[in-house]
């Protein structure tokens, strides 16, 4: 059977295939999840002791991902690792990125060690990336130092280092963020896109002539 293997990278926009990029392996429904370790610490090079297997799971009321990784004398299909699906790999050893926390906003925790405690929550970067995908969306916007690329109609009205944010496809600019951090957090990232002191930067949503972001402790979502 074939099953796709997601290995876990810094900086991921989406979780869409074409950006996950999964591998393809062909393994034997009975192979043993130890056996199938070993072929991903080798594919990945990352060391035996440091592979997390994992599956989404819907039905799991606690959380999104299920650790397979901790059965290793199991066969795959006894797993219920079948024909096309997804798995999630991702190496235990490597921390989580500091440019990934501050930039989404979240409080992650590095992974733990897996134990065969029910009760034990096992962490994992795949779950943040997920429940960061839930609040993942894209913004728009000019580009202040080179007002000549946007329309005359949709500068107008627009002085030097205004930004103006918008869902409008002539905004070419644009980031990925979390809907949960503020205003504040937008303008850094933005500030840092450009080049651009923070004290600079004057927002306006929905375009040029959109009402001015003034408040910046004040969610996205």
């Amino acid at each position: 059977m074939t099953v796709k293997v997601n290995v876990w990278r810094p900086e991921l926009t989406s979780m869409t295939e074409d950006v996950l990029k999964p591998t393809f392996f062909k393994v034997k429904k009975d192979l043993l999840m130890s056996d199938f370790i070993n072929l991903i610490s080798a594919e990945f090079k990352i060391a035996q002791q440091s592979v997390m297997v994992l599956k989404r799971n819907p039905m799991l009321n606690l959380r999104q991902m299920e650790v397979l990784s901790n059965e290793p004398t199991k066969a795959l299909n006894v797993l219920r690792i079948n024909e096309g699906v997804n798995l999630f790999v991702e190496d235990t050893s490597v921390p989580i990125p500091e440019k990934l926390k501050k930039f989404s906003g979240l409080e992650f925790d590095e992974p733990k060690i897996m134990t065969t405690e029910p009760e034990t929550e096992i962490v994992t970067k795949w779950e943040k990336e997920f429940e960061l995908e839930s609040n993942r969306f894209q913004v728009k916007f000019n580009n202040p130092n080179e007002t000549a690329s946007v329309s005359k109609e949709e500068n107008s009205g627009l002085n030097p280092h205004e930004v103006a944010v918008s869902k409008n496809s002539i905004y070419k600019n644009y980031l990925v963020v979390d809907r949960r951090i503020s205003v504040l957090d937008l303008k850094i990232e933005i500030g840092k896109f450009f080049n651009l002191d923070l004290d600079s930067i004057v927002f306006r949503r929905g375009g040029s002539h959109g009402t001015e972001l003034l408040e910046d402790d004040l969610s996205l979502k």
